[in-house]
């Protein structure tokens, strides 16, 4: 059996590499390269942890990597570290796991993978620090689906918050739902471990998001040049992200007129829902039955919040900011990590519905094909667009000049 998946998990590797050659574009934008220039060397600023990162590296390295191919090299870096834990984490879940449900496992991790290979190798993604939220978030879930020092939770969402605010709208919600779920099997022994770790990731995690947006700033003035000297020093020609460094060092609001952008992303959202309804029906199947036959009040919860925790969270994200394919990638890297780590724990309940349902699909074996082939259509997501496919056709469906957009 460990044979068996070893095999299965080079042949994902494989996949990876093909998908990092198919999409790899080697630019590294200027939003990118300016959030290295960030660093606690200012002091506790935000967004400063990955420039941090990137600092002690130019003091280890024997070349100097403030400069733009130094950028490229650390977001490559960045991309292949997220690949082989992503493939760490696939091994894991399998060998955790029975092996009847191996198959439709990897065909959730062969649909995950189309996305999630190629995310931050393309012009909109590489460098992108969401590679390291996601690093640090796949580090927690092993630790869940072990069962061991679920406590590291609390300090792996600290420093998704140093790297990005965002970290508790885009990733933490998988650590919440989680040890929820957890804290509710264990209701009746145990269960005290699980919100003691819950509530305290959540404090920390609200304390920080305050602290970094609005009591951060307090010399940014004094180090606003030296930081944006810095970045210009990274970029690969001499551009800095303005906007970025008034708001995160300076603690403006640049004005910033993107409601024609935003008018677009909430049409593509409707076209690219239309797109992926086969994949919303099979996760409302799973989790709706799961619901359904759960026995109790708590545990028709725990289903609820696992169907909907990601996505309630994301909201805001949606309402207030235009980067709807990052936002979506969140979403699709939040289905995929539970249930393969509900499948992995051994969640009796929807495991039994996860094979019920994989069974059912397999007396359909060209949907199955499909439904493994479509999302290559799909990808890569982008950044302020899903994807080229609901792009344009979004374009199309609501006549939308093409010189209306920048992109």
């Amino acid at each position: 059996m460990k044979k068996n998946i070893r095999l299965k998990i080079f042949f994902l590797g494989i996949y990876a590499i093909l998908m990092t050659m198919r999409y790899f574009q080697t630019v590294v934008g200027m939003y990118n390269t300016t959030l290295l220039a960030f660093s606690y060397q200012y002091g506790f600023i935000s967004r400063g942890l990955v420039g941090t990162c990137f600092q002690w590296l130019d003091r280890i390295l024997p070349w100097d990597m403030y400069t733009y191919r130094g950028a490229q090299m650390f977001s490559f870096g960045l991309h292949l570290m997220f690949l082989m834990l992503l493939l760490v984490f696939f091994w894991y879940c399998l060998s955790k796991s029975e092996r009847l449900f191996h198959t439709g496992m990897l065909g959730i991790m062969f649909i995950f993978a189309t996305f999630a290979f190629p995310e931050f190798v393309t012009f909109e993604n590489m460098g992108r620090v969401d590679s390291v939220m996601a690093i640090l978030t796949l580090a927690g879930v092993f630790l869940v689906i072990a069962g061991k020092f679920e406590w590291m939770l609390i300090p792996l969402a600290a420093a998704g918050v140093c790297i990005h605010q965002g970290y508790v709208l885009m990733f933490i919600s998988i650590f919440i739902v989680l040890l929820t779920a957890k804290a509710i099997d264990h209701r009746k022994k145990g269960w005290g471990k699980y919100a003691f770790i819950l509530i305290f990731m959540v404090l920390t995690a609200a304390v920080l998001f305050l602290y970094f947006n609005y009591f951060s700033h307090e010399y940014g003035e004094e180090i606003y040049p030296k930081i944006y000297e810095r970045a210009q020093a990274i970029s690969a020609d001499g551009g800095v992200h303005k906007q970025l460094m008034d708001h995160e060092i300076l603690g403006e609001n640049p004005a910033a007129d993107e409601w024609t952008l935003h008018l677009f992303n909430f049409r593509e959202i409707l076209v690219f829902g239309i797109l992926v309804l086969p994949y919303i029906w099979i996760l409302m199947l799973l989790f709706g039955r799961c619901v359904k036959e759960a026995s109790g009040f708590w545990q028709k919860i725990k289903y609820l919040v696992l169907l909907f925790g990601g996505d309630i969270l994301l909201l805001p994200d949606f309402a207030m900011k235009i980067d709807y394919g990052r936002w979506v990638f969140c979403i699709i890297f939040y289905y995929a990590i539970v249930i393969l780590a509900l499948v992995a724990n051994g969640d009796q309940l929807l495991c039994r519905h996860f094979y019920k349902i994989f069974c059912q699909l397999k007396k359909w074996q060209a949907l199955c094909i499909l439904l493994l082939l479509y999302p290559t259509l799909l990808t890569p997501l982008g950044d302020i667009w899903i994807t080229e496919l609901s792009k344009n056709l979004t374009k199309v469906v609501f006549r939308i000049p093409g010189d209306m957009l920048f992109f």
